[in-house]
Formats: C-alpha cells, structure tokens, sequence
C-alpha cells in the first residue's frame, strides 16, 4: 500500500532535514580555528625561536613548517595547567638576526576563536636574538577546562592587535598552538592587591594599610586571617568573619597602621590563610613598594643627580629611563658627572614608549608669582615622530600640563608644530644644553609634581633625552650678544673700526651696570660698563667706545660676550664672527 504524505508533511520533512544539514555545516566551520596568513616562509629567519609559559620550555625550536602557512600545532604534544587567578610569566624569543614583535591569545570561553575581551595578550617586541616577557593574568571567572593557547610573531617593532590572530596578510613570522588546562579549585582565595597606601608626598607616621583578596574558588569563604610587613618586619596579622562568595573580592583595613613618617622607599609583604584553601602558591603578595615622596618647600631648589637620583623616579611599561652615567654615542657623559637621567645608560630606547620620570613634590602655595625652572638637557630622537616634552600638575599628578610652546621659553621646544623636543638638540655630540621656562600657573599651590614625558613610534629608535641639573628659581638673571652689527667683512679695514653688538636680557630681571667686551685677534679684552637699564625680554644696541683695530690685511676674529655676574647661564652670552679685510686692487 503507497502512502500519501501531505505537502505541510513533506515541506516539514525538507525544513527539518535544512536545519539538520545546516547544523553539520556550521559545527564544522566552527570546529576549526581560523590561521593567519604570511607572505614569506619563516625559512626567511623570521621565527619564534622560543616561548616559555608555566611549564612549557619551548627553546630554539626554529622554523618547523614553513610549509604549512609558518603554522606549528603543539596542541597533542605541549601543554599546562594553570589555575583561575594567579599571573603567569610568558617569555618569547626572536630567531637570531629579525627581531620579531609577539602576541599571545587564550580562548578563555571555548567558543573556538580569540576574539572576544580578555582574550588577547600583548607581549612586546624583541631585537634580534633577545627575549621578551609579560605577565599573564588567567580571569578568575573563566570556566575550568581544556582549551587553545595561541602565541604569534611578526618581523618588525610595529604593534600587533587582536585582529591579527587571523590576519590574511601578514609578511614575515610563525603561529604556534598549545593546549592550555585551567583548573578551578574547589577553595582557593587569592591575594589581589594592596589598596592603600600608594606612593605619595608626604605620608605620615600612621597610614592606613589595605589588603584586598579575591575569592577564586568555588566554594563560599566565610573567614580566614590576613597579615602584613614593612620592609621584612614582623607581620602585623588580623582575623576576618565576612562572607566572600566565589568571584567576588573582599577588602581588610587594618587596625594597625603604618609608620611611614620618614621620607623614603617601603616595601610591603602580605598573605592570607584560609582553611581548605590547597593553592598556597597565589596566597602571598611580595614588594608592593611606597615611596613617601618628600616635599620641597622653599626655594632655590637645585639637583645635579651626582648622589642619588634626588627623589625623581620613572613610570611607564615600558620605560627606558635610568639614572646613572651615561656611556652612549650622542649621549656621551651628564652635563656635571658623573651622573643624569637618560633614556637607556649605554643603548637605544624602546618602541612604543610612553614613560616620563616625575619629581618629588613642591609646596609653592607661599609663591604669588610662578617661579622658573631651569635645566641642562639633550636628546637624539627620531624627527616629528618620537617627542619628549615637560608637564606640570598642581594636584599631585592626577592631572597634568604641558609647559610652554616652541614660541616661550629659553632653549625651549624645537618642533613647532607639536611643541616638543625631537630630532637632535645639537649638531655637536656630547653637548648639552640650558633651557628654561616659567612653570605657569604653579604659584599657590600646594601639591605640584613635574615630569619629563617621552613617547616614541614603533619603528626607527635613537638615544633619547637626557635631563641633568634641574633648578626652581624665584628670578632667572640671563644675558648674552645676540647679534653682532658691526665690524664686518671690507676692504682695507682700519685702525679705528666701530664695534656694535645687540645685548638681549633673556632672564626675569631688569639688569644694569655690568660689563661688556669685545677681544680682537685673541688680544686683551676691552670692556665697557652698561648702565642702560634693560627690561625682561628687551635689547640693547651698544657701541663701544672704544674701537677695533682691523688694519692688517686678511682673516680677523672678533669675539663679544657680557659679564654679567649674576648670570649663571653662559651659553648664549658670547658671540664670534669671523671677518677678512680685503685689498683694494687698483689696475
């Protein structure tokens, strides 16, 4: 007997077979995670030579399969286990010659690709040869299982993003692929952080001491104890009763304070003991440090960095500043040896920086007029692309100021366009030079921190900045010869020339009665007595009395310089002009 199907029957039968069909076809695209693509096999010595992850020790494991789209699966034979919470070191290593920039990539929610927030991991760049590292923080939130752990390198120092995990395009490098285990376990309570204190000026002799921890178990914490120490100290130990149910984070102030009166560096230790808890190994915190920055509240304030690194101190990841002797090809020596902050000591700075070094802490609220500061500086950059420049903050560094523009200052911003210092500060190696500057708006406040910011690109890197002997200064005395008017070239030049030089006041004070000179040939100095008042900011065109004797025939030096006593700032303060007196030839 035929049976007779209805055509609602048959379309049901054909839908239901669609979406059976349909499911096959999109479980097996989404079984598969996606691979970049590279132009060039990694045979062209552009590899991950090495990457190291918990305890995966992958070293010196060159270019596999450059066949295979420069892809190598490890995931059947390397893998580790990590638990939810605790922070992990991952290290990768460029091939011999390239370096190479690393990404790393955890597919956290098992739904077969890297995409989503908190999966991807910025490792950095290494030149050629060296290795690179980065902390790995596994969420606390992530569900315990087996899953794919990604690492990828590029040739060059241009920063790599999310995107590239399936990049079709990508020039040079290798993509390797490990299976990674996250445990959860049943109990397991974490020490996060210490919220207070933090570095800050003028701390005192008894400041609250937080310590926050994290519930990363999946049972409920209803107790436990909490300890802390200063600089390797005895702990300072406290009990807790509040419930921490699983993922939630719970913060403890302790009843003890700390002493921290003394301007200077603290370290702080801290762990917890929770019953049941077995993972020991993220219990402990170790050198949360603190520095009560001290504050300078009366001027002249001066620092030539020759002792000790004067209470300024860098921040930025990465940083390349460092306090010490510089021993570099443009940067050669400080300003005043032996010692200054320079980006990197003895090589080049880092790609994709952004670091600054910050002061100690000024208490200007006695000023009713912004005071100046003044420095000796160099730097050696790549042109318009990576920039230094000075802030201000006159609330302890929340929130910040650039100081100036290219068109104020003395030796001030050289890139008029950005109002940075960038390219070269001189033509001449090893030469550093004064600059000044009124800190505007500084006046009043109570709380002003300074910093030497510089960011740079991802590609070309030089030497960077240098900064030595910062002084604040209520005045600023500067005087100097900017412009020589008169001897110049001629022809037969006499006995009796007239000397006329431009004196320009570069400083913050009215200056008077102090002397001026001009010496021909390398002769005694003649010198005459200003007593023309000049104004901040004014010129003065002088004429000796006394006159230049140019009579012989051929090259003459005449140098021009001012004297004045108080000025501290001699570059600027002479000038040379070299000259010749030519025959009349009669024919």
């Amino acid at each position: 007997m035929r049976k007779n199907y209805s055509t609602a029957f048959l379309h049901r039968r054909l839908l239901l077979f669609c979406m059976l069909a349909g499911g096959l076809f999109w479980s097996g695209v989404q079984a598969q995670y996606c691979l970049p693509q590279y132009v060039n096999p990694c045979t062209s010595n552009d590899y991950i030579d090495g990457f190291q992850f918990n305890t995966i020790n992958q070293v010196g494991t060159g270019c596999p399969n450059p066949g295979v789209n420069n892809y190598t699966d490890y995931t059947s034979t390397v893998n580790t286990t990590v638990i939810a919470g605790n922070t992990y070191t991952a290290i990768c290593s460029s091939p011999p010659v390239f370096g190479q920039y690393f990404v790393m990539f955890i597919d956290l929610n098992k739904d077969m690709d890297f995409d989503d927030p908190g999966e991807f991991f910025d490792i950095g760049y290494a030149a050629g040869g060296t290795s690179i590292g980065a902390q790995i923080t596994i969420p606390c939130n992530v569900q315990g299982d087996t899953t794919r752990l990604r690492v990828l390198c590029r040739y060059n120092t241009a920063v790599l993003t999310q995107a590239s995990v399936c990049d079709t395009n990508l020039s040079f490098g290798e993509v390797e692929d490990y299976t990674l285990i996250i445990q959860r376990p049943q109990r397991n309570a974490l020490m996060s952080h210490f919220d207070s204190p933090i570095t800050d000026c003028g701390l005192t002799a008894s400041e609250p001491v937080t310590l926050c921890m994290m519930n990363c178990g999946l049972d409920t914490i209803q107790s436990g104890q909490v300890c802390y120490r200063i600089n390797g100290g005895p702990y300072v130990c406290e009990s807790f009763n509040t419930t921490i149910f699983p993922q939630d984070t719970l913060c403890h102030t302790f009843a003890t304070n700390a002493n921290l009166g003394m301007a200077g560096t603290y370290s702080f230790d801290g762990y917890l003991v929770v019953a049941g808890d077995t993972t020991a190994v993220d219990d402990s915190l170790f050198a949360h440090i603190v520095d009560n920055v001290p504050i300078v509240n009366s001027l002249p304030y001066a620092e030539n960095f020759d002792i000790t690194a004067g209470g300024w101190s860098t921040v930025g990841s990465p940083s390349s500043w460092e306090w010490g002797v510089p021993n570099n090809v443009f940067i050669t020596a400080a300003a005043s040896s032996p010692n200054a902050w320079v980006t990197r000591l003895d090589s080049l700075y880092y790609a994709n920086e952004n670091s600054y070094i910050i002061s100690p802490c000024f208490d200007f609220s006695a000023l009713t007029t912004d005071p100046q500061i003044l420095f000796s500086h160099i730097f050696n950059t790549e042109g318009f692309l990576d920039e230094g420049w000075l802030d201000a903050s006159t609330d302890g560094g929340a929130t910040w100021s650039k100081v100036g523009t290219s068109l104020t200052g003395y030796n001030w911003y050289n890139d008029s366009l950005n109002s940075t210092w960038d390219g070269n500060s001189t033509a001449t190696f090893g030469q550093w030079r004064t600059a000044y500057h009124k800190l505007d708006g500084v006046a009043g406040a109570g709380n002003v921190r300074l910093r030497f910011f510089m960011t740079t690109d991802g590609f070309t890197n030089f030497e960077g900045f240098g900064v030595d002997n910062i002084s604040i200064l209520d005045t600023i005395w500067n005087t100097g010869v900017a412009a020589v008017n008169s001897p110049r070239n001629g022809c037969e030049l006499t006995a009796t020339e007239q000397v006329s030089i431009d004196i320009v006041n570069y400083g913050t004070h009215a200056i008077s009665n102090f002397p001026v000179c001009y010496v021909v040939d390398g002769g005694a100095p003649v010198c005459e007595m200003i007593t023309t008042t000049i104004l901040p900011g004014g010129t003065l065109t002088y004429v000796f009395a006394g006159v230049a004797d140019l009579s012989m025939l051929g090259p003459h030096a005449v140098t021009t310089y001012t004297n004045l006593a108080t000025d501290l700032l001699t570059d600027g303060d002479s000038m040379l002009v070299d000259l010749t007196n030519y025959p009349i030839l009669n024919t």
